[in-house]
């Protein structure tokens, strides 16, 4: 195998990165529970063929970030289940808005079919006014107008039923561009040492597989780009359905065409160069070579 053919290298000297990364590789094997191929022996000559302290440096620098990884999945798992999150909690609620006014709608066409007007027919003798389909009518419609809704909200809580919808909407599009800016850093990341970008990490002790749904397969951002598409789904539902009727008119969110949060990308680009995992980079690692 080629790691096989690399240790053989190591009488002529391989540079502190190309040992590093022969390293990382061997520690990815045992990680995913396999026996690893290299032996003591030729761990031992991997470490001490290093030539210089430079050497020993990027060495240590390819170790560093391997072991800051499962770090940054962990917390980019944890972004990607807060934009599903508040993706799914964004759709449940313009779906309960657009059920509202569809009834709302309805209650107040049938009243006018069946009355002739908005007002309900007065209760005949004898008759209570909750006895009458036309006061029920009208009842309704009031219960499930949506901008008295609103209106009622906005008294009580300073906004609108409309405004905390966009507040939602721009929470998920936040939490969407940061998981982004964690998945471009964890490839970046996985370059340098020379493995594909994984989406999780084994778990210790392995026995929460059992308990956990294994998801290797898995893109960090498949669960929010799910949660986007159905939310998409309500979004061209309702606006085809909008003929004037006042509803918020949401955008929908697109993952491929939103960018990775600068902010997240650059303060994870400063926590991998100066600390995180002691891998100690330095200053725009993202785009050296070693």
């Amino acid at each position: 195998m080629r790691r096989k053919a690399d240790i053989a290298r190591i009488a002529k000297g391989l540079s502190g990165r190309e040992a590093g990364r022969l390293a990382v590789q061997e520690l990815l094997e045992i990680d995913r529970g396999g026996p690893g191929l290299l032996s003591e022996k030729e761990i031992r000559a991997l470490q001490t063929a290093l030539r210089s302290p430079e050497d020993g440096a990027d060495y240590r620098r390819m170790i560093g970030v391997y072991e800051a990884l499962p770090l940054m999945l962990s917390e980019a798992r944890i972004v990607s289940l807060q934009a599903e999150q508040v993706l799914g909690d964004l759709q449940r609620e313009l779906e309960r808005y657009w059920t509202s006014a569809r009834v709302a709608e309805t209650a107040r066409l049938y009243s006018i079919a069946v009355h002739g007007s908005d007002e309900p027919d007065p209760p005949a003798s004898g008759e209570t006014r909750e006895g009458n389909a036309g006061y029920w009518l009208t009842a309704l419609s009031d219960v499930m107008e949506v901008r008295w809704l609103e209106e009622a909200r906005a008294q009580r809580g300073g906004r609108s039923l409309t405004e905390l919808l966009v507040l939602m909407h721009e929470t998920a599009v936040r939490k969407a561009c940061t998981l982004l800016a964690y998945q471009e850093v964890i490839t970046q990341a996985c370059a340098l040492i020379g493995i594909e970008p994984p989406c999780c990490w084994p778990r210790v002790p392995r026995e929460l597989d059992i308990l956990f749904e294994r998801s290797d397969g898995d893109d960090l951002s498949a669960g929010v780009r799910e949660a986007a598409g159905t939310y998409n789904e309500v979004v061209k539902a309702l606006d085809d359905w909008r003929d004037g009727f006042a509803c918020p008119q949401l955008p929908p969110i697109e993952i491929d065409r939103l960018a990775p949060d600068p902010l997240t990308r650059e303060v994870l680009h400063l926590r991998l160069g100066h600390g995180l995992g002691h891998a100690n980079l330095g200053d725009d690692w993202w785009v050296k070579s070693y």
